[in-house]
């Protein structure tokens, strides 16, 4: 592959509030962006970024070391779909293609990738421009690619499916990380930890007295300046990002970005940087969007009375979510007071 392009297509908008602020691929399944994800499998080839023209400087200055909003006309690209969590099993359909042709990978009406020659490379600029649907891309090129329907990909759609994959991500870093069992941070006497061969606990962390980090359900990586204040409780899969502070906090499943300081307890969750829940409070099964400021005794309700599955409202209609847990989606910037109670499946911009 030559050139490779990540683009956003029309479906950002189901994946309010999180993407008023950021193109789809800066959002994280796990403790890093898609586009990070799809840079592990495409570390040597030219990487460009296409986005809402308002979003422009904001990725510009996210991602420094790729251009944006500029596709070259000239040779062939591979364009993958921001929303798609590349993983081997994709990179290898799109590997295996021959690039005498022209091809598209899709999944239930979704384009996942499409590789196209020279002579199509501006009627997709075209498309893109619009911020056409993958249905429109895919009407426009069926008859000018070989199509292949994939039968696994994992590719985000709504907002809670951002939850449903997190597990897997946080795995997925902590095998790529390979540093299995590497522990280089501080760690007191009266600190336990459980199978540390499944952890990653990188330099300069502080870890407390009487902290317990557990690793039997899946893997903890915890980054460089980290600090872990005592009687706090961690399960895996976990991911704390560099400089955050954890009071004295039970978190389990969860993403923590960076810079962030936690209290509380905070299950199957993710925090993007700069947040804080320094107080008591509960959060489950919520995405927190970056320089969030819950007040104290935040807490938001995960589960409905009945048990059924939750349902959200989107354009004025209510959509199942065919889950039975979720709690709040927390747009960036957003502050609540002391003691907020949020309603179950609660979406805030």
């Amino acid at each position: 592959m030559i050139n490779i392009c990540v683009f956003e297509d029309s479906n950002y908008k189901a994946l309010f509030p999180l993407t008023y602020s950021r193109p789809s691929y800066a959002l994280k399944v796990g403790g890093y962006s898609l586009k990070e994800k799809i840079d592990r499998f495409f570390s040597k080839v030219n990487v460009t970024l296409h986005c809402r023209d308002y979003l422009l400087k904001v990725t510009q200055e996210q991602f420094p070391n790729n251009a944006v909003n500029k596709i070259t006309g000239g040779s062939p690209c591979l364009f993958i779909n921001g929303r798609t969590i590349m993983d081997g099993n994709i990179y290898k359909e799109i590997m295996t293609h021959t690039q005498d042709h022209s091809f598209a990978l899709t999944y239930r009406g979704n384009i996942v990738a499409i590789y196209l020659k020279e002579l199509y490379i501006n009627d997709m600029i075209s498309l893109l421009s619009k911020l056409s649907s993958s249905e429109e891309i895919l009407q426009f090129f069926r008859e000018k690619c070989v199509c292949k329907e994939l039968e696994i990909v994992s590719i985000l759609t709504h907002t809670w499916d951002i939850l449903q994959f997190q597990n897997k991500g946080i795995r997925t870093d902590f095998r790529l990380k390979n540093k299995a069992g590497i522990i280089k941070g501080n760690i007191t006497p009266n600190t336990t930890l459980y199978n540390e061969d499944n952890m990653v606990i990188d330099a300069n962390t502080n870890i407390m007295d009487f902290v317990v980090i557990d690793a039997r359900q899946g893997p903890v990586i915890i980054e460089s300046d980290v600090t872990i204040h005592p009687f706090s409780h961690l399960e895996g899969p976990l991911f704390i990002g560099k400089g955050s502070q954890i009071l004295g906090a039970k978190i389990s499943h969860s993403v923590i970005g960076y810079e962030c300081k936690i209290g509380g307890e905070v299950k199957q969750s993710l925090f993007y940087n700069y947040s804080n829940k320094a107080h008591e409070g509960y959060i489950g099964n919520s995405v927190i969007g970056e320089w969030v400021n819950l007040g104290a005794g935040t807490t938001t309700s995960n589960l409905n009375l009945n048990y059924q599955e939750v349902s959200v409202s989107y354009n004025n209609e209510r959509i199942q979510t065919n889950t039975q847990f979720l709690g709040s989606i927390i747009g960036d910037h957003v502050k609540t007071g002391i003691g907020t109670l949020l309603n179950t499946g609660t979406h805030i911009g």
